[in-house]
């Protein structure tokens, strides 16, 4: 075979690679989810550009974010040995300033902050409350904040803030066999990741089972 040719493949196969990770960082393997996987399309709301996310393979979750102007840049994070049983997804939305710059860090640093989703097996059938008390590490509830029961998308919820690297705005809800632990960490009270948060919560939704037969 053309030794040339050989090259050409290996180029491909590092390039290809490279795009899929993130290097340097100390964190894990990425996906970078990219517009096909994006079923609803993208559609206007206040002049803005948002896109409409349907998760139909676990508990059939629904949210928007917006991608247009700075945007958010949606990337699903691998699980590690480490994680809870039951974790089954991480989702982030970083905006895309911030991604582009953590991306391309050399040294070791914090991640930027982001809207996290985590989604659960609700294995024990606990209620949001009763599950953030015995899920402290991901829900950071380590004394007793101020705790809202909120109906989010139809669903036993709650809703509370947390302090940490970041201040956080946290939402948990139990729904369809599964917890969603909806985290909006931000720098300060009138950060533009807080307003979005707020905004993805207030339209998430969970939607009927997508008809595969047909």
């Amino acid at each position: 075979m053309n030794k040339n040719y050989l090259i050409t493949l290996l180029v491909l196969f590092v390039v290809v690679l490279a795009f899929n990770i993130y290097r340097d960082n100390g964190v894990v393997e990425e996906q970078i989810i990219t517009n096909a996987d994006f079923r609803n399309g993208e559609f206007p709301l206040n002049d803005e550009t948002w896109r409409r996310l349907t998760l139909d393979d676990l508990g059939n979750i629904q949210f928007n974010f917006r991608v247009d102007p700075n945007g958010y840049v949606l990337v699903e994070r691998s699980l590690v040995p480490e994680d809870d049983i039951a974790l089954e997804k991480i989702y982030v939305l970083m905006l895309k300033t911030d991604y582009e710059e953590f991306v391309q860090s050399i040294e070791p640093r914090e991640d930027p902050p982001a809207i996290t989703v985590y989604i659960f097996k609700n294995i024990q059938n606990m209620f949001p409350w009763e599950w953030a008390q015995h899920h402290q590490l991901y829900s950071n509830i380590k004394s007793d904040p101020e705790i809202s029961d909120v109906v989010v998308g139809g669903a036993n919820t709650i809703r509370y803030k947390t302090n940490g690297l970041y201040q956080a705005e946290n939402v948990i809800v139990a729904h369809g066999g599964y917890i969603y632990l909806l985290s909006g960490a931000y720098l300060n009270e009138d950060s533009l990741i807080r307003n979005d948060f707020k905004n993805l919560i207030s339209d998430l939704r969970f939607v009927a089972p997508r008809d595969t037969s047909l």
